[in-house]
């Protein structure tokens, strides 16, 4: 029975290590800073405003961990997220290590969809997803704390993977986010006409919200695992309540693509990409 405390422990620590998560350190345990709380308060207000706006266009990089709810899990997971993990990304944010923490639900979470939770970091450095990360460094909670808060959070979700994008393309009619958006992954073609599709999202990007889509965007996933087959990532943003709404109202209007047309030539657009896995995301917490 020890042995299996020990495994279960081990397999804990070890996940949050792997995931990136707010694992701690053993040098947090004695050494903290002195907190000047006037100042944080005030660098919180500045930083939130700007990333709840501005941090998904601005950010070069957004590392998502995508996460599977274990059965009856949901409540627990969400839980955590609302409490621990979004006082841990306000302290980062406000300290200038991060721009912008965003969780993504699934609008049907069921065992078809290949995930129903994203977490998605926003960086311009890559470097500083190890700054000043943990339970302990920014809430002061002790190694027995962080180590309950994560068992439970481990409990409830399954990891799938944790990718990283570069920001190739970003448009926005509004100065906030949809709550309702589509999630589009796609496996790139090789060689030059996969790279003619990632062009053609940069030189087009202003089309994809012409009438039709409120926001949108146009990530290339730079490391994934093995296991994970798409390599780019789209999102459409629709100013709907949720997707029951879009359904019933939403109506594709005519865009001018014509200088699209000429720009792929005789190429087939459909040849430059493979559609892989398509989902309505809504938003759980936008920091």
């Amino acid at each position: 029975m020890l042995n299996g405390v020990i495994i279960r422990y081990i397999k804990c620590y070890y996940l949050i290590l792997l995931t990136g998560g707010f694992f701690f350190s053993i040098h947090s345990l004695y050494l903290r800073g002195i907190i000047n709380h006037k100042s944080i308060k005030m660098k919180k207000i500045f930083f939130i405003i700007f990333s709840l706006f501005y941090s998904f266009s601005f950010s070069q990089y957004a590392i998502a961990t995508l996460w599977k709810y274990q059965e009856g899990g949901r409540l627990q997971a969400r839980d955590i997220i609302l409490n621990e993990f979004k006082e841990v990304a306000k302290k980062r944010i406000a300290d200038g290590n991060l721009n912008g923490y965003h969780v993504w639900q699934a609008v049907n979470w069921s065992n078809t969809n290949q995930f129903d939770l994203i977490v998605v970091e926003l960086y311009d450095d890559l470097e500083n997803f190890y700054v000043d990360r943990g339970l302990q460094k920014n809430l002061n909670m002790g190694a027995w704390g962080t180590h309950n808060v994560w068992s439970k959070f481990l409990n409830s979700v399954e990891l799938i993977d944790r990718i990283i994008l570069k920001g190739e393309a970003f448009e926005n009619s509004n100065d906030y986010l949809t709550n309702l958006t589509l999630w589009n992954f796609y496996q790139k073609s090789e060689g030059e006409l996969g790279k003619k599709w990632v062009d053609f999202h940069k030189k087009f990007s202003k089309k994809f919200i012409e009438k039709n889509r409120a926001l949108w965007g146009s990530w290339s996933i730079i490391h994934k695992s093995f296991n994970t087959k798409f390599d780019h990532l789209t999102i459409d943003g629709f100013d709907y309540k949720n997707e029951m709404e879009f359904l019933m109202k939403h109506k594709n209007q005519p865009v001018d693509w014509s200088a699209a047309t000429k720009y792929w030539g005789k190429t087939k657009f459909s040849d430059a990409r493979k559609p892989i896995e398509r989902a309505f995301f809504t938003q759980l917490l936008i920091l």
